[in-house]
């Protein structure tokens, strides 16, 4: 899928394309990986009510329902959890904290 991605459908499609890459199906399969998302995730260089691409006269003004769909196809297509050790739904919340016993302490 080529172009700009506005519905749940389009992000989906997109990050279903992504999977079906050789190369990230044989990383994946080799290696574990901690993902996280960002701002390229809903659109180009985005801020919090908009992004440098999203036109408001085409695409409309809530800018946030793209980003909750983004997100939501993101968490269906990546190997994370939606939620976090106590349940709580992580949403646009990225910060976390990955300890490997005494040795060290991965903060993303």
């Amino acid at each position: 899928i080529s172009g700009e991605v506005f519905t749940l459908q389009d992000y989906r499609d997109r990050y279903a394309s992504y999977r079906r890459d050789p190369g990230l199906q044989a990383i994946s399969a080799s290696a574990p990986m901690i993902g996280v998302w960002d701002d390229h995730e809903f659109a180009d260089n985005s801020y919090m009510n908009g992004s440098r691409n999203h036109n408001v006269t085409l695409e409309g003004d809530n800018f946030e329902t793209r980003k909750r769909v983004a997100l939501k196809a993101w968490y269906e297509y990546q190997p994370t959890r939606e939620v976090d050790e106590e349940g709580n739904e992580r949403g646009f919340h990225i910060y976390r904290a990955f300890p490997f016993g005494d040795l060290a302490r991965l903060v993303m």
